[in-house]
């Protein structure tokens, strides 16, 4: 009941609709109306919208140029099987560096096969090897310091010595004072060092 009842209001509405462009002055007085209507803010709006639009028309109809011109270079160059043949060759690289992967993992596989049989073998030598002495570290530079040390101590300790017989009287004791005097002095001096070390 509803669906006839739709019918026949689109059936009036497209009968009316058709009475009125019969009728010249109907549509005139419509367009009229609407131009006395619509304010002159509504104009330029139109305007711009109708600017608008056919200034995308235009941009529309470059873009599909462009594409077109695209599309025939594309051919040019490559055919018109051109995508085939990309998927060929990106197919052709993919095989070619799956193939290089492969060769690379196994000769990887083998150097780490290698390396660990040469740790294994090097392992082995190195267990049946007897324990070595161990080695003297020879410290030149310490040991040579001290021996200049102990050699300028001993010539000053006899400068010293000479000089104090030499200004001296008597001259034996002197020589005797002065040899115990510079073993205690050695003596206090070679403690005062060890417990410092």
């Amino acid at each position: 009941m509803s669906s006839a009842t739709n019918t026949d209001s689109v059936n009036q509405r497209n009968n009316a609709a058709a009475v009125c462009r019969s009728n010249p002055t109907g549509l005139s007085s419509l367009f009229s109306s609407i131009d006395n209507c619509t304010s002159t803010t509504e104009l330029e709006r139109n305007a711009t919208f109708a600017s608008n639009t056919l200034n995308i028309k235009q941009d529309i109809s470059a873009l599909q140029a462009n594409i077109t011109d695209s599309l025939l270079m594309g051919d040019n160059m490559f055919g018109s099987m051109g995508n085939g043949m990309v998927t060929k060759q990106v197919d052709m690289r993919n095989e070619d560096l799956k193939k290089k992967k492969e060769d690379l993992t196994r000769t990887i596989k083998k150097n780490e096969a290698i390396m660990e049989r040469s740790n294994r073998d090097f392992t082995y030598v190195k267990e049946a090897i007897p324990e070595t002495e161990p080695k003297k570290v020879l410290h030149v530079l310490e040991d040579y310091t001290l021996f200049v040390l102990i050699l300028s101590y001993l010539f000053m300790s006899l400068a010293g010595i000479y000089l104090y017989v030499t200004i001296s009287p008597n001259k034996v004791s002197a020589l005797v004072q002065g040899v115990v005097g510079s073993a205690v002095l050695s003596a206090f001096l070679f403690m005062v060092l060890f417990f410092m070390t």
